[in-house]
């Protein structure tokens, strides 16, 4: 597992280094799509949603409990509205994602290719210290278990 996770992490580095500006450009907007579009739906199904608990709640406001007793019940369903609400800060900054515009300049470009090097090197250096940790676990564990069948053989 950790020797898989050592040679993928090794194998995304060597295409990252090895990008070209035209394959990391279609990466980039392939990527900018896919969050433009995650946006959108978030968006859609949040304000969705909102109106909903917006139609509720004006539901409730109109109702007019029995009895006092009875007024803790509405105070506490506008509450529970209020927190399951999405608020509109949350959301614009959803809309700002749907709405940004990809700067796929050269230099954009090559940035990007960089920032996924620096990313692939730092991924590949943790995955390799977690496979050597690995192997001193299991050499560990190997050493102990020769130590044991050993004394056990020379109790003889």
């Amino acid at each position: 597992f950790f020797l898989f996770n050592y040679e993928r992490a090794v194998a995304e580095l060597d295409v990252a280094r090895s990008m070209t500006i035209d394959t990391a450009r279609a990466e980039m907007r392939a990527r900018h799509e896919q969050d433009v579009a995650r946006a959108r739906e978030f968006v859609e199904k949040y304000t969705a949603i909102n109106e909903r608990y917006a139609g509720v709640r004006e539901q409730v406001e109109a109702w007019i409990p029995p009895t006092e007793a009875h007024a803790g019940i509405k105070k506490f369903a506008l509450e529970q509205i209020d927190m399951c609400v999405t608020d509109d800060k949350y959301l614009d900054e959803y809309r700002k994602r749907v709405n940004a515009v990809l700067d796929d300049s050269d230099e954009a470009v090559a940035a990007y290719i960089q920032e996924q090097i620096a990313f692939c090197e730092e991924t590949a250096q943790r995955a390799k210290a977690a496979w050597e940790e690995e192997q001193n676990r299991a050499k560990e564990k190997s050493d102990f278990m020769s130590q044991f069948i050993s004394s056990l053989e020379n109790m003889e």
